[in-house]
Order: structure tokens, then C-alpha cells, then sequence
């Protein structure tokens, strides 16, 4: 008796490298509004300034879409994810997925995608394009 066995399709099973579309995914948490502020109002537009294209959760995520999708379908789209370590976003377990599937990418592609930035430790000093 031959049995079939399905595979769960995951999330970022898709795609390739060739869906690239941005530089930079921003994780960061959105509460308190202080944490979203900071990534939206002072480290985004840093990170524009060195003529990076950023793709952020506030913008860019399709209404309508399973959560996961779009999480695992931005981290698919950038070259690399930038968190933002904050307290918060210690605790957000949408922080922790998306640094997850960064990590995993960084694994299946056998280069780091991911760059961790602590708010409130010289961030701007430390976006010098050597990490991105």
C-alpha cells in the first residue's frame, strides 16, 4: 500500500531571489506609538537618505491577506530585514515572527539578511552602508 504524503505548503515557499523588489524591510514594533515613530519618522527616511528603498508593514501589506502572507511575502521581497530592538519589540510576536523568517532566509540562501539595530545606542551612527 502506497502512501501519499502531502507537504505543507509554508508561507514562503514561493518565490525566488528574482522577487526582489526593495532593500530594506523594516520590523519594528507599532506600540507604544513612540517605537513606530522612531522607525517611520527618523529611521526610515535614514535609511531612504542612503538611497535605499524601504518596504514597511504600514505601507506595503495587502488588506484582505492572511498576516503571515504578507510578512513572509516582505521579507521575500528584500535584500535584507532591519529590526528595531526595543523592549517592545522584544515582546510583539509579530517582531518575532518576521525575525524568524529573516532568519530562515539567511539560512536557505547561506547569506545574512538580517541587520539588528538597538534604539537608543548611536542607530543613525551604525546605518553606514557597510551593514546594508
Amino acid at each position: 500500500m502506497c502512501r501519499t504524503v502531502r507537504r505543507r505548503k509554508m508561507a514562503d515557499d514561493e518565490g525566488t531571489d528574482v522577487d526582489v523588489t526593495h532593500d530594506v524591510f523594516l520590523i519594528h514594533a507599532n506600540e507604544p506609538s513612540e517605537d513606530k515613530e522612531f522607525a517611520l519618522n527618523k529611521l526610515k527616511p535614514l535609511l531612504k537618505e542612503q538611497g535605499l528603498k524601504v518596504l514597511t508593514d504600514d505601507e506595503e501589506f495587502q488588506g484582505g491577506q492572511v498576516v503571515l502572507d504578507n510578512i513572509a511575502r516582505a521579507v521575500r521581497r528584500c535584500r535584507k530585514s532591519v529590526i528595531v530592538l526595543t523592549k517592545h519589540s522584544n515582546e510583539s510576536p509579530w517582531c518575532s515572527l518576521e525575525l524568524l523568517l529573516a532568519l530562515e532566509k539567511s539560512h536557505r540562501h547561506n547569506v545574512m539578511s538580517l541587520v539588528v539595530l538597538r534604539k537608543g545606542h548611536s542607530v543613525e551612527e551604525r546605518l553606514v552602508s557597510s551593514y546594508l
